[in-house]
C-alpha cells in the first residue's frame, strides 16, 4: 500500500514539472514571448486578406501556363496540392511565384523571417528558414 502511494506521489510530481516546463517554452522569465510563440501566431491578418483578395479581384493573375488544347491554367498534381497545408513543409522544388510589385507595395511588410508566395493559385505565408507553411489563402488568385 505504501509503495502504491509513493508511486502515485512521484508520478504527480513529475506531471506537475512537465506541465510547468511546457508552459515555459513560450514565455520567458521576464514576461516576453519567445520566438516559438511568434512563429505560431504568424498568419495573414484580416487586413492583409482583404487587400490580397481585392488586388486579385481587380487585377487578376495569370501564371502563363496553360494545359495543352484547353483554356484553363494547369493546377498542381493532387498529391502536392493536398500537402500545401498549414504546418507542413513546402514541397522541395515546387514552382513558387512572388507577389506582384503592386501588391507588395499595398501590404505591410511580412513578419521577420517569413515570405509570402503564390503556389498553384494559393497564397502562402512560409517561414524562410524551415520552409514550413504557416498560413494558406485559398481561392484568392484567379
Amino acid at each position: 500500500m505504501l509503495r502504491v502511494v509513493l508511486m502515485v506521489s512521484v508520478l504527480l510530481t513529475l506531471l506537475a514539472c512537465a506541465t510547468t516546463r511546457a508552459d515555459d517554452k513560450y514565455t520567458r522569465a521576464d514576461g516576453r514571448t519567445s520566438t516559438a510563440e511568434k512563429i505560431a501566431s504568424a498568419v495573414f491578418s484580416e487586413v492583409e486578406r482583404q487587400i490580397i483578395a481585392e488586388y486579385f479581384h481587380k487585377h487578376g493573375h495569370s501564371s502563363g501556363k496553360k494545359a495543352k488544347g484547353k483554356g484553363k491554367p494547369r493546377g498542381l498534381p493532387p498529391g502536392i496540392a493536398k500537402n500545401l497545408q498549414r504546418g507542413k513543409p513546402l514541397p522541395p522544388g515546387i514552382a513558387k511565384q512572388h507577389f506582384p510589385v503592386g501588391l507588395i507595395d499595398l501590404l505591410p511588410p511580412a513578419p521577420r523571417g517569413f515570405e509570402r508566395i503564390i503556389v498553384g493559385g494559393k497564397i502562402i505565408l512560409v517561414e524562410v528558414a524551415t520552409q514550413i507553411i504557416r498560413d494558406v489563402l485559398i481561392d484568392v488568385v484567379f
